[in-house]
This record gives C-alpha cells, structure tokens and sequence, in this order.
C-alpha cells in the first residue's frame, strides 16, 4: 500500500515563474494586478497586491506579458480561466482554458 499523502495529486507539474499578471473580475469588469507564483500546462497560482474578493467557481480572464516584453495581451486574447482555490485573500489558483461560449464556437 503507498502512502498517499506524499504523493503529488497533480497531472502537470509546476514550474515556478514569476511575472506580472492581471485578472479581469468578470462579475465587476474591474482588473486585479497580481503576480504569478508558479505555473503548470493546465493551472496558474497568483499573488495580489490587494485582498481579492474572487470565490473558488468563478470565471475570470487572464492576461499575461506578451513575449516582447511590450505589455499585456490584448482584450481580445485574455485566457478564460476558473477560481479554484483562495488562500487568505490574496492568493488564488486558476485553471486555464476553460470552455467559454465564445470558445466554443470558433
């Protein structure tokens, strides 16, 4: 028998990388500048500057230096993503890519 609790229950590993990221709140419209901690090929964990108020099941957009280093993406091109987990506040892990209805139909 394993032991389960040191086994990583993830699919993807995670890397860690730090970059400016911003969220779109879609409930508000308002963006939220954060930092990314780490990140995997289906997840992103960020960090706030400022307690957020975004709850696990929410959808957000998020966007991230493009790689020029000239700013972030476009409107157009902000990933969609779903709040999985909020630590303290500030602290926010996300999965990448969900299904949205504009996703869908292209």
């Amino acid at each position: 028998m394993t032991d389960n609790k040191n086994q990583d229950r993830r699919r993807h590993p995670r890397w860690p990388i730090e970059k400016p990221v911003k969220v779109r709140d879609r409930t508000t419209g308002r963006y939220l500048a954060g930092q990314s901690l780490d990140a995997s090929w289906s997840g992103i964990r960020l960090r706030f500057t400022n307690p957020t108020n975004l709850r696990p099941g929410q959808t957000v957009d998020v966007s991230l230096p493009d790689d020029a280093q000239r700013g972030f993406l476009r409107s157009e091109a902000l990933i969609p993503a779903a709040v999985v987990r909020v630590d303290n506040h500030d602290t926010i892990a996300l999965r990448l890519g969900i299904d949205t209805p504009q996703r869908q139909a292209a």
